[in-house]
């Protein structure tokens, strides 16, 4: 439950450490659920552990994919034939540098920093800024 929340009903309303007013329903066990237009998964890990992600995607298709890979990478560091470290290691290669940093710019503007200078390319297919 956040804190400072109100609930009312089924009805839970706090302000989030940015300001922004939220708004959630009271489930049976007393979480707080708040929609999104992301998809959700579920999953146990290599350890028995239950996993919660978002998949970031808002077709259910794409993310029933990304729950059969999470499955799929599950299988095989039970097998012995990848560890969890090297499949976190593969997730990072197959993401561009400008992912990468998009990620990281996110997150340091949620946290409070500033945002990274942008990166773009002219007409001319010369960067107009760099890092």
């Amino acid at each position: 439950m956040p804190s400072g929340a109100t609930i009312r009903k089924n009805a839970v309303t706090w302000t989030n450490a940015k300001g922004e007013r939220k708004t959630g329903k009271l489930s049976a066990n007393n979480r707080v659920l708040v929609e999104s237009p992301y998809w959700q998964i579920r999953y146990w890990d290599e350890n028995g552990v239950e996993r919660r992600e978002s998949t970031s995607v808002r077709s259910r298709e794409a993310a029933q994919r990304i729950l059969t890979q999470r499955e799929s990478e599950v299988e095989r560091i039970i097998s012995g034939v990848v560890t969890r470290e090297e499949t976190r290691r593969a997730e990072t290669k197959s993401k561009s540098l400008s992912d990468l940093l998009e990620k990281f710019d996110k997150k340091q503007f949620a946290a409070g920093a500033g945002r990274l200078p942008s990166c773009s390319a002219s007409s001319s297919g010369k960067s107009n800024s760099g890092l």
